[in-house]
């Protein structure tokens, strides 16, 4: 459990020293480049290969390794296996995705920011961008 305040985005920072560990990376705005590793043998129908390429062209496929290969072969396998109704593998499909930062709750905890271009692409809007203002109402 981290205690006190999260570290600052680099544009807030007065220091302007390198990044330490816990600190927010920003992750580069094309995603990753090169092919995907392959995930031939595993028998993913054709939906899972489409997001297994998707996934490896994502931003966040730029800080995986290649020892990270196997457990998102794994994640790729019981996320297909959940889609064809096997509801039990839910949590861990879950875990996984958010250990590898598939998810805004797995990026957060790993600190890594999508640039804003990306942002929009993805459609994500900016804190505030659609705040509409609440009034209490007498229910009489």
């Amino acid at each position: 459990m981290m205690r006190g305040n999260p570290p600052k985005l680099s544009h807030q920072r007065r220091n302007r020293n390198p990044l330490r560990a816990g600190e927010w990376v920003l992750l580069p705005e094309g995603g990753r480049k090169g092919p995907a590793p392959s995930c031939a043998g595993y028998g993913l129908n054709r939906a899972s290969q489409t997001w297994w390429r998707s996934i490896w062209r994502s931003p966040m496929a730029t800080q995986w390794v290649d020892g990270d290969v196997p457990a998102l072969l794994e994640l790729a396998v019981l996320r297909e296996r959940l889609l064809d109704g096997k509801i039990s593998v839910a949590s861990e499909v879950r875990l996984r995705s958010n250990e590898f930062g598939l998810s805004p709750a797995g990026r957060q905890s790993r600190r890594w920011m999508i640039t804003e271009k990306d942002q929009e692409r993805a459609g994500y809007k900016k804190p505030g961008a659609s705040v509409i203002p609440l009034r209490a109402v007498d229910p009489e």
